[in-house]
């Protein structure tokens, strides 16, 4: 029911709301053509996400407003509904998570310590382990074709830094003991 005691506010409210159909419509074509980096869902499911903003959005402005205060962008078309499992630009992520796991399986500091790992470490020292089971993480994602997870691992060069910060210290505790 719209309150006659908004009626000035109706303009604004206008603008602000056809504003955020806006970005949300924005959001879901750069989605669409790029995509993401949300590091646990697919491009499809936030793609659905602006979708659903832009329904309520238009369920917010008819509920709320005159119809002769609809913003324009209320007639745009509605954002189509897309499969949720939907990647875009899967052949690039594919390529770059396979030179990224390429440049960390043949880093010195990865192949020293797949070379340490051993359910026998200590927790001090299996900690040090996580770099390589990432890498790890990331080869069976690559076999499984999660490209979600696969495109969490494009750029290799903050667990390269990883890798060489956790055999220092590995070697440390190493040393410690002995």
């Amino acid at each position: 029911m719209k309150s006659s005691t908004k009626m000035p506010d109706q303009k604004k409210l206008s603008k602000e709301l056809g504003a955020e159909i806006l970005d949300n419509r924005r959001r879901y074509e750069e989605l669409k053509i790029h995509g993401g980096a949300d590091p646990f869902w697919p491009d499809g499911v936030n793609m659905n996400l602006c979708r659903n903003h832009v329904l309520y959005l238009r369920k917010r402005i008819e509920m709320e407003l005159e119809p002769t205060e609809y913003p324009e962008e209320y007639y745009l078309k509605i954002p189509e509904k897309v499969d949720g499992d939907y990647m875009a630009n899967p052949d690039v992520i594919r390529k770059e998570a396979k030179a990224a796991l390429e440049v960390l399986k043949e880093n010195q500091d990865y192949q020293y310590l797949r070379g340490k790992l051993s359910p026998d470490l200590d927790k001090e020292a299996s900690q040090c382990m996580k770099p390589v089971r990432y890498v790890l993480g990331m080869e069976d994602a690559i076999r499984r074709n999660d490209l979600v997870v696969m495109r969490r691992c494009r750029d290799p060069e903050y667990y390269v830094k990883y890798l060489r910060d956790s055999r220092k210290k590995l070697d440390e505790i190493l040393d410690q003991k002995f």
